[in-house]
């Protein structure tokens, strides 16, 4: 999976439009959009006429549901956060975003492909709200385990043969998205569909009475 984010940076991946698809189409039971966008690229970015990845992806399953991939976020002035802790990510991109149009009392989901610190996409929600949205939410590609981030304590769907850990990947062969065991060289050949897979970490990363007083407790 990271080769194929690390290719998206460049290119378009199909692989990473049917992950981006088959997600959102499996969000949109539970979740009203009214809004579907991205993590914009940075002046310095656009300047160099650097690969807009979003701009590639190919969401048939949305356009179907009449959900089109548009920019409202424009960031307003370029940053690095290389090297930089959660605390200096937090304040290194205070104010720089804006919003292009108005979204008052609208539902929005935005994408990226990688979460590391939740700096630049807690920023983007902020302004959004700020903006007038209703509700936002935000959906990933994976997780950067190599930060400090909360979201590094999330919990991966487990095979329910060998109690190992289900895998994202890609079957080379019908080009789709599917959980495999981590123990498949091991002879465990235990396999879920992406929504599945999907299904099962909404489970067992959701949030109970526990863990909401112990957010009161630590915020």
């Amino acid at each position: 999976m990271s080769a194929l984010i690390l290719e998206f940076k460049n290119k378009p991946v199909k692989a990473i439009s049917e992950y981006f698809d088959q997600a959102i189409e499996f969000l949109r039971p539970f979740e009203t959009m009214d809004i579907l966008t991205y993590v914009p690229l940075k002046p310095d970015e656009i300047a160099a006429h650097r690969f807009n990845r979003f701009e590639s992806l190919e969401l048939n399953r949305c356009q179907h549901d009449n959900l089109e991939l548009c920019s409202i976020v424009t960031c307003c002035r370029s940053f690095s956060q290389k090297r930089n802790d959660t605390i200096h990510r937090n304040e290194n991109v205070k104010g720089v975003y804006a919003i292009s149009q108005n979204i008052q009392n609208k539902k929005i989901l935005i994408i990226d492909d990688v979460y590391s610190t939740g700096a630049t996409i807690s920023e983007i929600v902020k302004t959004l709200y700020e903006a007038g949205a209703a509700y936002v939410s935000a959906l990933f590609i994976g997780v950067n385990q190599l930060t400090e981030s909360p979201a590094n304590l999330y919990q991966a769907p487990i095979c329910s043969a060998c109690g190992g850990k289900l895998q994202l990947r890609l079957n080379s062969k019908t080009n789709q998205l599917f959980w495999g065991c981590a123990n498949y060289g091991r002879g465990c050949h235990v396999t879920k569909t992406c929504e599945q897979g999907l299904q099962e970490m909404r489970w067992v990363n959701r949030l109970n009475i526990a863990d909401f007083k112990d957010l009161e407790d630590y915020y």
